[in-house]
């Protein structure tokens, strides 16, 4: 031996260190240390930067394997053990971007999590194509809000060994170039754990050209369409699964590009797809293959979407026979059910206009579907012996009648044109029966009239008639109640009359979605018992004398809905189309829950007055487009829950809230009034407030509760406050670091109205202006115990932190807190202007010109600006309190008391 360090050859095993100790046989050499490529480094964490945290590289927070405090280099191993090291933020290497070769992330051969059970937040994990990769060792659950960098070429395993184990990751999944340009790693999942990538929003994304899966799950639940990307079921093992709906149960989209394929190995029916909630697999855009085979199982909700780009693409389903509950929709090309291939428990089928289903002998055993629903110009393709059980269907959201359809009529068989080949369709219960409205029957378009209707009059009470309004006469005189189980609408119609149209629960639809037609319900309209409408999307539902009955509804489509008159609605509404709402409790009477889906921005209130509970809403609809407007006076006496919905108030219109008010992020814009009689509250860790326009809010009641983690953003507009503490501080006194508590962010020319009643914030930013005012003296209280982040803290000496609040009228101030801050502006109010704790300065340019009295009772008033005051004003010192003349000349007064007394005059340093 010549003395020098001997290393473990580089063989690309790892050294598990960890809680033994034993013998390890060492390849020495001659040649220089740095011939190694590789090091195997263990995570300590003992260092954390200036934010606290645990950062991977520039901190040592590692040692190798001979106890040595340093950082991995490209190509290394590191293993991260449970041990005692902190929690808060392991960053991987935050520094660089996240596909440059150029990259300062450092590319690592292998990472394995042994026992390790903590998150490792924020940055990315690198790793190079052809190493050893990522393997989980033990029962592992942790999300990390970390991305996954892949990187060059080859293969790259994920290895969750144990069963039930999961590994989460919720950030970019990307690839990147290696210092030799090349780009085309491929993910391999192994071990019989879950490797969950995962995101709902933002700019993440995945990448990954390749994934292999050999083993346990793969989960991949996206907020977007991917691209260019292939899964591919690698090997032999039937625990092989593609999974999604982690967490926030969304299907998962492949567009241009994607594939599904099987290795030629795959010999099991027990590989396949998985989702714990009914979603599907969505294949749309133009997939590699022109024919997609997959020979698996469907389990729990999974379900497939079948929309290529030309009808000319076909996804073959050979061998496998699935119990999923989940639903498929062939919209355009080929389903084919091959080689035994079977779905037994589907929630729905669809088959649109320019798409096939093709069943071959022999497949399609114990099929079942508890909805058929099928386009005009669709395709059943059923070879012999071939018969598909649904519980109800529909033909054009028609329904269809129960029995037996084929492509030839027989002995109680239908035939029907949307069926080729031998095979049948067994529909079990459908419509009772289905009548025609034609009209014409003389001068009578009375409902009762049996000639207005083909091929009868029908049953018109017992609610078991499909009624179609599509073929003759243009109105239906509801002269006595009527019980339908269904309507179906075309070209326009109007129901007039003093009866009332009750429709059972097969709803409404229209089959002209595309025409601009409008149709009138001049009659009431009794929803008796659950059901949803349909409404094409240039298609007017006038509901003019509103609804009745106690069922629920659910409004569907991208038409518009309006709903007017007095009403004894009763049951809840699922509103998801364009509504305007007018009238008496044209959204259910009390005591029943309105819930109002509002995605397009097209919701308009006018002069409605609601007893219901209304429940505000979107489907991930950016805010740009959940406005909700307000004509005229309008109330909810009900309490209001607001999720992401914008209120437009306007010019010379009113909206009340009567009852409790609870909102997540709520804008109120506009040029009219809010009015809440009831407490506002708003909830959920990211609610905000904010006010727009020229809109002005009233609060009736004390304690309304504003965000406690965001500031309020009060940049227009105006708050009048209509009893004490409406606006109430939470005297909250965080931990260093954090910052929360009523706040308020002003903006010029937002106005704050005390309405000559006391009122409180924790924390106040007006570097942009605003006003507080009142027309009777009131105070404002400036609760500031919290520490504020470096944006506000006024100790930071940034002139840009100064407040520059305007107090007008007889407003006054008591300064509250225990912390430093500047006021900036010239005030004119009358009020008084108090210090009780903390310290608050006056600037040289700002004054209280009007103040008739100064009061400090505790903490200190710093005063920079000899004439801040106007000499006649009464100054009263008390207690703990101190005043810090902090200028070159002499601030006058008219009196000054200490302590109660009153001094004589003279000069007081």
């Amino acid at each position: 031996m010549n003395n020098k360090k001997c290393k473990p050859a580089a063989s690309g095993h790892l050294f598990n260190l960890h809680g033994t100790m034993g013998l390890l046989v060492l390849a020495c050499t001659a040649a220089p240390i740095a011939s190694f490529a590789e090091t195997t480094w263990y995570w300590k964490g003992v260092n954390v930067d200036g934010d606290s945290h645990y950062l991977w590289q520039g901190l040592n927070n590692w040692t190798n394997e001979y106890g040595e405090a340093g950082d991995p280099a490209r190509g290394d191993n590191v293993v991260l053990f449970d041990n005692t090291c902190p929690t808060a933020f392991n960053v991987c290497n935050s520094i660089g971007d996240d596909t440059s070769s150029n990259s300062k992330r450092v590319a690592l051969n292998s990472i394995v999590f042994d026992g390790y059970k903590k998150s490792c937040n924020q940055g990315n994990f690198a790793l190079i194509g052809g190493g050893a990769g990522l393997k989980v060792l033990g029962d592992y659950k942790a999300s990390h809000y970390t991305g996954i960098l892949l990187e060059g070429e080859g293969d790259v395993p994920f290895d969750i060994v144990e069963a039930g184990s999961e590994f989460r990751g919720q950030m970019r999944m990307v690839v990147r170039k290696d210092p030799d340009g090349k780009c085309s790693p491929a993910l391999v999942k192994k071990g019989l754990g879950t490797l969950i990538s995962f995101y709902n929003t933002g700019n993440k994304r995945y990448e990954f050209p390749m994934n292999k899966i050999q083993q346990g799950t793969l989960d991949v639940t996206l907020g977007a369409t991917l691209s260019n990307v292939e899964f591919r079921f690698d090997g032999n093992d039937g625990s092989a699964r593609l999974a999604w709906g982690y967490p926030g149960k969304i299907p998962l989209t492949l567009g241009t590009g994607c594939a599904i394929t099987e290795s030629a190995d795959v010999n099991n029916t027990e590989h396949g797809f998985h989702s714990k909630y009914d979603l599907q697999l969505q294949i749309t855009g133009t997939p590699t293959n022109t024919v997609t085979t997959f020979t698996g199982t469907f389990y729990g909700g999974a379900g497939l979407l079948w929309d290529p780009s030309s009808t000319e693409y076909s996804f073959v389903y050979s061998k496998g026979v699935s119990a999923t509950t989940g639903r498929v929709d062939v919209v355009k090309g080929t389903l084919s059910l091959v080689n035994g291939a079977s779905f037994t428990a589907l929630s729905g089928l669809k088959v649109s206009a320019d798409g096939t289903l093709s069943v071959e002998s022999g497949s399609g055993a114990n099929f079942r579907a508890e909805t058929l629903d099928l386009v005009s110009g669709c395709k059943l393709n059923l070879g012999s012996g071939v018969v598909l059980t649904v519980h109800a269907a529909t033909l054009d959201t028609l329904p269809l009648l129960a029995g037996t359809y084929a492509a030839s009529a027989g002995d109680g068989v239908t035939a029907a044109s949307w069926i080729e080949g031998a095979g049948t369709v067994v529909i079990e219960t459908g419509s009772v029966s289905a009548a025609r409205w034609t009209g014409g029957a003389g001068d009578s378009n009375g409902i009762a009239v049996g000639g207005n209707w083909s091929p009868s009059l029908p049953d018109l009470d017992g609610g078991s008639t499909f009624a179609v309004f599509a073929d003759g006469g243009s109105s239906a005189n509801i002269d006595r109640d009527v019980y339908f189980n269904g309507l179906s609408l075309k070209g326009g119609f109007d129901f007039t009359g003093y009866g009332t149209l009750n429709v059972g629960d097969n709803g409404a639809s229209t089959l002209d979605a595309a025409s601009e037609v409008t149709y009138g319900f001049n009659c009431t309209v009794g929803i008796p018992v659950a059901q949803s409408w349909v409404i094409g999307a240039n298609n007017i539902f006038n509901v003019n004398a509103g609804l009745s009955g106690e069922g629920s509804m659910s409004v569907l489509g991208d038409g518009t809905l309006n709903i007017g008159g007095t009403s004894s609605w009763a049951g809840p509404i699922n509103i998801g189309t364009k509504t305007t709402v007018s009238g008496v409790n044209a959204l259910g009477a009390a005591g029943t829950l309105a819930k109002v889906r509002n995605d397009s921005g097209a919701l308009c209130f006018s002069s409605a007055t609601n007893d219901a509970a209304v429940s505000f809403y979107n489907v991930g609809a950016p805010s740009s487009s959940t406005l909700m407007t307000c004509v005229g006076d309008s109330v909810f006496n009900g309490p209001v829950t607001n999720e992401m919905v914008k209120l437009n108030v306007t010019e010379g219109s009113s909206v009340e809230f009567a009852n409790r008010y609870t909102g997540n992020e709520v804008r109120f814009m506009g040029t009219g009034n809010v009015i809440f009689r009831g407490r506002m509250v708003m909830s959920g860790s990211s609610g905000t407030f904010y006010l727009e326009d020229d809109v002005t809010v009233d609060f009736h009641t004390a304690n309304n509760s504003f965000s406690l983690v965001f500031w309020t953003v009060f940049s227009d507009g105006c708050i009048r406050c209509r009893t004490p503490y409406a606006l109430q501080a939470s005297g909250r006194v965080n931990t260093p670091g954090e910052s929360k508590g009523q706040r308020f962010n002003f903006m010029a020319p937002a106005v704050l109205d005390l309405g000559g009643f006391d009122q409180s914030l924790d924390g106040v930013c007006a570097t942009k202006g605003g006003t507080v005012t009142s027309e009777d003296p009131a105070f404002f209280h400036w609760v500031a115990k919290n520490p504020y982040n470096t944006t506000y803290d006024p100790d930071g000496g940034n002139i840009g932190r100064t407040n520059n609040l305007v107090f007008a009228g007889s407003a006054g101030l008591s300064y509250d807190g225990a912390q430093t801050n500047r006021l900036g502006a010239v005030s004119t109010t009358t009020g008084t202007l108090q210090v009780t704790a903390g310290k608050l300065i006056i600037l040289p340019q700002a004054s209280w010109l009007n103040a008739t009295n100064v009061v400090v009772t505790g903490g200190t008033l710093a005063v920079e600006n000899a004439e801040a005051f106007n000499g006649k004003e009464s100054v009263s010192i008390s207690g703990d309190g101190l005043v810090d003349l902090d200028f070159d000349g002499t601030l006058r007064c008219n009196y000054l008391y200490i302590d109660g007394q009153r001094m004589s005059g003279g000069i007081y340093g």
